[in-house]
């Protein structure tokens, strides 16, 4: 048996679009916050393929950056920031 895993994710993608299109439709939408702290590469990267499936599918993509010396107290206080958004 051979499985069609792009088929399949598309389906599933589909259905999730359909699903937070209604959602949208009412008082929140969806949102998807993400805060790097420094600037690894392939965080960044994977940061860009989140960005892009949230934005694929309607979620509001509401992306920060931080340099990496940040206190632990400053990286706190945006995360804050972010849930406001």
């Amino acid at each position: 048996m051979l499985i069609d895993g792009k088929k399949i994710s598309l389906e599933i993608g589909e259905k999730l679009k359909s699903k937070i299109e209604k959602i949208s439709s009412g008082a929140a939408a969806p949102s998807l916050g993400i805060l790097c702290v420094g600037n690894d590469r392939a965080s960044i990267s994977f940061i860009g393929v989140k960005k892009k499936f949230g934005e694929k599918y309607g979620f509001k993509v509401n992306t920060e950056f931080l340099e990496e010396n940040n206190s632990t107290q400053e990286i706190k206080n945006k995360l804050l920031e972010m849930q406001k958004i």
